[in-house]
């Protein structure tokens, strides 16, 4: 059985930029992805396909090309005693193929522009994330460098008098650095909306936690801002860890779209083809029958030849004579 094959440009996936930023590690923004080069203009209409399931690992594709109709009737065309209605399904028959073909073109041509906006909206996702990223550890880097002066003119705190007994107040201990495991194996994303206009989303980590740029403003002891900066330092392997897994899961999960695209297609495609073949052979019989000696599309006899005539009898050998 046939199994239609869909062309399918690769994902352009973003890579991490790490770049020096007063002593602190930095992170520029990230490239754009690759574009593809622009298909040629199609003539088949648009159809754009539906996805079900939300999770990668569930997602189920539908086709939304019109349904391809076998119109012809086997059975009336063998019991028809009408040259022009035979003579007219003729002329259908040949033309049939040819809408089976357009519809064939319709549903692969439309899967491949629904695997080209999910390219582009993956694509654009990864590189908006990474950029998000780099702009908000920017911002606390910038904020972390604003607020150092602050803290170190920060009185050292005075123990008030206590009373006899009383043990005198002291500056809470620094926090240890917020538990993090880089992220590895697979994180399966998820495809929402249309096939038109999909969004996904990854099931990676976040990388920046819930610290922010403020966190440093609102910091008012120097054990809790040196506890910020070990947060601030540790975030750019936190960040690559993270920006890895984003495009690995990326790319796996972009792979396993395809299927489903692919798999969608062939789900309707395979059963079609077969019921349109075994209808295409009935009518083709019966029309070829309607063309033998004594059908309706059977061409006019023409005039026998004349018979051959019968050679002339020889004559008897005459008998020989005695001596």
């Amino acid at each position: 059985m046939k199994t239609t094959l869909i062309a399918t440009a690769a994902i352009g996936l973003v890579a991490a930029i790490g770049v020096q930023f007063g002593g602190v590690p930095a992170f520029a923004q990230a490239a754009a992805p690759t574009a593809a080069p622009a298909p040629t203009t199609s003539s088949i209409p648009v159809h754009a396909g539906n996805f079900s399931g939300g999770k990668i690992d569930s997602l189920v594709y539908t086709p939304s090309c019109p349904a391809f109709k076998f119109d012809m009737d086997a059975a009336a065309i063998q019991e028809s005693t009408s040259r022009t209605y035979v003579e007219g399904e003729k002329r259908r028959f040949e033309a049939v193929r040819e809408k089976w073909d357009a519809y064939e073109d319709c549903l692969v041509e439309n899967a491949r522009r629904d695997i080209e906006a999910i390219r582009i909206n993956l694509g654009d996702y990864l590189s908006n994330a990474a950029n998000e990223e780099a702009k908000a550890f920017n911002a606390m880097n910038a904020a972390a460098t604003g607020n150092i002066e602050r803290i170190g003119k920060l009185p050292a705190p005075k123990a008030p008098k206590q009373k006899k007994g009383e043990v005198a107040p002291v500056e809470a201990p620094q926090a240890a650095l917020s538990a993090w495991t880089e992220p590895k194996g697979r994180f399966i994303g998820n495809l929402t909306g249309s096939a038109a206009q999909p969004q996904y989303t990854s099931s990676c980590p976040a990388a920046l936690g819930t610290m922010t740029a403020e966190s440093f403003a609102q910091s008012n002891t120097r054990n809790g801002f040196n506890a910020l900066l070990d947060e601030l330092r540790a975030m750019p392997d936190r960040i690559n860890q993270v920006r890895t897994c984003r495009q690995d899961n990326g790319q796996d999960d972009y792979e396993v779209i395809q299927k489903v695209v692919q798999d969608g297609v062939n789900s309707v495609f395979q059963p079609g083809k077969t019921a349109f073949e075994k209808e295409y052979a009935a009518v083709r019989f019966q029309l070829n029958e309607h063309q033998k000696p004594g059908g309706l599309l059977a061409p006019p006899e023409m005039g026998r030849a004349p018979a051959k005539k019968a050679p002339p009898a020889k004559a008897p050998a005459g008998k020989a004579k005695k001596k």
